[in-house]
């Protein structure tokens, strides 16, 4: 029989132990689980996407329940572009879309009544020319008297524009083609264009077809291949916390991928079934981010003096386009984000 001595350090013992074994538990639950502890209801979102590296965020932030844990169901909906994913959700299949701000900026001026809440990606180096050596072109300036395959009313078609005038070629001095997005790469290999306007990863997998019979022209100084996360005003007012609820996931999604940058690469180079070695070439952790500043205005408005000018869209006032963003969701989740001036 124990002593009334020994039984009292027993107790004692027993209770440190618990102690310990909840002070544990409770660490675990914090710190250690990778599991979803969601108290709240569990909402629904569809995001409307384009297959590219610029929706990166997404995939990641799916694989690793970052939207579970935010209390979002996430439904995503690929498209090969992003002005097919902002038109379905403008049809209501999707509640929000990624897209890049060339297609946003032709639908409002078009009447569409649609907001963005964030810049989410940013590259200079994921949009490029790639023009066959064969045709006589090294350069940018070898471009005059080509023929140029590039997407209508996108920034593929911009990017091509500002090329041309930052190196003072005419656009008379060239032949543009529009092409469907899937025929780009094909229509540069059988040689009916001299030249695409390409992104990745269909950039990357044409470098590595065509190896050295093309080159790849960038214009990091004038152009920055930017995607936003878009929604219908009506959306985004009356679903504001979910709207917030997305960009908590995106922006815990953007330092996962900042942070552990080749576990991302795994997960994006999956979900877009690229070679991890291609994706290697183009895949910068700093392009992935979120903020709402300047130069979305700017570029908003010096495309759609593009777009006037060619003619694409009806000459007239630029819009003021403070009036499609929406500041508060991005505000309340990363202050420090919003770098617009009023």
């Amino acid at each position: 029989m124990l002593s009334p001595q020994k039984r009292v350090i027993g107790k004692r013992f027993t209770l440190i132990f618990s102690i310990i074994c909840l002070l544990g538990a409770a660490s675990w639950l914090v710190f250690g689980n990778n599991e979803i502890h969601q108290s709240g209801p569990i909402h629904n979102v569809t995001i409307a996407i384009p297959a590219q590296i610029s929706a990166g965020a997404l995939y990641v932030g799916r694989d690793q329940k970052f939207f579970e844990k935010h209390g979002l169901n996430l439904t995503i909906q690929p498209f090969l572009l992003g002005k097919q994913a902002l038109q379905s959700t403008l049809q209501g299949k999707a509640d929000l879309a990624i897209l890049a701000e060339t297609p946003f900026m032709l639908a409002v001026i078009n009447g569409e009544k649609i907001a963005t809440v964030a810049t989410i990606f940013g590259s200079r180096r994921s949009m490029a020319v790639v023009a066959r050596k064969d045709r006589g072109i090294d350069k940018a300036e070898d471009l005059s008297g080509k023929t140029i395959g590039t997407i209508f009313g996108t920034n593929a078609q911009f990017f091509v524009d500002t090329l041309l005038t930052a190196h003072s070629i005419t656009k008379s001095s060239v032949k543009i083609v529009y092409l469907k997005p899937e025929t780009l790469v094909e229509a540069l290999k059988n040689g009916e264009v001299d030249a695409v306007t390409v992104w990745h990863p269909d950039l990357a997998e044409l470098e590595q077809a065509l190896a050295n019979r093309v080159v790849t022209i960038y214009d990091e100084d004038i152009f920055v291949y930017r995607f936003i996360l878009v929604g219908k005003q009506d959306y985004l007012d009356k679903h504001a916390a979910e709207v917030r609820q997305t960009l908590a996931a995106i922006e815990e999604a953007t330092r996962f991928i900042r942070e552990q940058p080749a576990r991302a690469k795994i997960t994006i180079s999956k979900a877009l079934s690229m070679d991890s070695v291609l994706l290697s070439k183009t895949f910068d952790p700093n392009d992935f981010y979120l903020t709402l500043d300047q130069t979305l205005l700017l570029a908003l408005s010096d495309e759609t003096r593009w777009a006037m000018k060619q003619g694409i869209v009806p000459a007239g006032p630029v819009p003021n386009y403070l009036n499609y963003i929406r500041q508060e969701p991005l505000e309340s989740v990363l202050p420090s984000a919003i770098k617009i001036i009023k």
